[in-house]
C-alpha cells in the first residue's frame, strides 16, 4: 500500500469513462460529487479497484438495466 493524499472528486471523475464502459449501455451511471475539497489519504489503486468492483456488482444486480 502506498497511501497518498488525493482529491476523491478528481479520482471519481477520472474513472467515470471507464466505469461507463464497464456497466454497458443499459445502465445509467450517476455520480454526485461533493463541492469543494474532498481530500482523503488512500491508496489510489485500491480505491480504484473498490469502485470498479462496486460498479460491476451493481451491473450484475441489474441485468435488465437501471440507474
Amino acid at each position: 500500500m502506498q497511501p497518498v493524499v488525493l482529491d476523491l472528486n478528481t479520482l471519481v471523475a477520472d474513472l467515470e469513462a471507464m466505469l461507463h464502459r464497464l456497466i454497458g449501455e443499459d445502465i445509467e451511471l450517476i455520480t454526485h460529487l461533493e463541492k469543494g475539497s474532498s481530500r482523503v489519504m488512500v491508496d489510489s489503486g485500491q480505491l480504484t479497484q473498490v469502485l470498479m468492483n462496486l460498479t460491476a456488482n451493481a451491473r450484475d444486480a441489474m441485468p435488465k438495466g437501471g440507474k
